[in-house]
């Protein structure tokens, strides 16, 4: 591959190389292979970018600059854009250089194209792009140029992301299993769910699938704890407390203390005891048994809650080593 200067033959390489990439993350010494693919991607056409941006999954940091190029000299190209999403989703979370790739992102300008990519509706842009604007989020001077940035029509990655959430909702309630080019809208709502955190105009909607069967019942409780965990951010403040109260949320909350899953039980404790400090005393009294049940009180909870959210003066617990100034949380498999 370093050695070729027919394309035909180098689009070759690069195409058994993303049916290779998978087994061979694992390879040490690959560096010399990830500078070339970052070379080729400066400059190579969409096919040859597109197969290169598949085996950006040997990039765990740098080429941050690289991939935000190639989205947008190709932004209408989904084979190049969803892989360099991915790409950048890992590369902001869960290493020792995510802080400095969330700092590459502003650095590089990629605030626009994301929210350009946003307001495609394409379900598994959408989903990539939502992760990578979560990570971002994570420093604050990410976070204060994310929110000050408006599309050419006006838009926010907020109002985009709201949007996102309500057509995701019209869908699945006229079915349930509903996906959009093979992404199902559940996932598309659990990357929503990571990604707001600051907008009360949608709890109506979190607790409407919070009330779900097939989210309280399932086996993966993924969704269920994104949705409980945005519900305990919001309630931190008074006001955002009070406006989780009024959407009547609380019998759901109970009932979810009772799950099986710790997390999500942990999670619906946090946030009826953010709910119940505006409350009067016999409401306290008979709502702290719930709250102070069995393992609850061992001392899980804040690291539960700092896994997906972290809140300051809480560490997060995750299954991969990371330095203790690097507070990026879990990315999962949004």
């Amino acid at each position: 591959m370093c050695a070729t200067t027919d394309d035909r033959v180098l689009l070759a390489i690069l195409v058994a190389l993303r049916n290779l990439s998978d087994a061979a993350t694992n390879e040490d010494n690959l560096a010399p292979l990830v500078v070339r693919l970052l070379e080729i991607i400066r400059v190579a056409d969409a096919a040859q970018t597109s197969c290169c941006l598949w085996n950006t999954n040997f990039v765990l940091n740098r080429g941050v600059e690289s991939l935000v190029e190639a989205i947008n000299r190709f932004p209408d190209v989904e084979e190049a854009t969803e892989p360099a999403l991915c790409a950048l989703r890992h590369c902001t979370a869960r290493h020792s250089f995510a802080e400095q790739a969330q700092q590459d992102l502003r650095l590089c300008r990629s605030f626009p194209i994301l929210l350009q990519l946003l307001a495609t509706l394409r379900a598994p842009v959408i989903k990539a792009a939502l992760g990578v604007i979560r990570n971002s989020a994570l420093l604050r001077a990410n976070l204060v140029e994310l929110t000050q940035e408006v599309t050419d029509r006006g838009e926010t990655v907020v109002s985009l992301t709201v949007d996102i959430l309500g057509r995701a909702a019209a869908t699945i309630r006229e079915d349930p299993a509903a996906e959009s080019d093979g992404v199902p809208i559940w996932g598309v709502v659990e990357a929503v769910a990571a990604q707001l955190c600051d907008d009360p105009a949608f709890i109506p909607l979190i607790v409407e699938f919070l009330s779900r069967n097939d989210v309280s019942g399932s086996e993966d409780e993924l969704l269920e704890r994104e949705l409980l965990g945005l519900l305990y951010q919001l309630s931190k403040t008074p006001e955002g407390a009070r406006n989780v109260d009024e959407a009547g949320v609380t019998p759901i909350l109970v009932e979810a203390m009772r799950s099986e899953h710790k997390s999500v039980a942990t999670y619906a404790s946090g946030v009826l005891k953010n709910l119940e400090n505006d409350k009067p005393t016999p409401y306290r009294q008979d709502l702290d048994p719930e709250l102070s049940s069995g393992w609850q009180r061992d001392g899980l909870e804040p690291e539960l809650f700092g896994e997906m959210y972290p809140v300051h003066g809480m560490e997060r617990i995750d299954h991969f080593p990371t330095p203790p100034n690097n507070s990026s949380w879990f990315d999962t498999d949004l």
